[in-house]
């Protein structure tokens, strides 16, 4: 199963570290506005970043919306 990032803030990188550590081989997927956000999490996390919100929508994956009000 995987678990998609849409926003890669700090709320988000919580969220990532936790699973991180609880579940390495859960497959992380995050996508940002800005891509030196995503690229520092993939660095320090290992997840994958994607280039468009519509590559994180997968019927048995998880989806959390992790940006604020006015970016949705």
């Amino acid at each position: 199963m995987s678990i998609g990032f849409l926003g890669g803030g700090k709320m988000a990188e919580a969220i990532i570290a936790g699973l991180s550590i609880r579940n390495p081989d859960e497959s992380i997927l995050v996508h940002d506005v800005d891509r030196n956000r995503m690229d520092e999490l993939a660095a320090r996390y290992g997840v994958r970043v994607l280039d468009g919100p519509p590559e994180l929508f997968h019927p048995e994956g998880i989806l959390i919306l992790a940006a604020k009000p006015p970016v949705l």
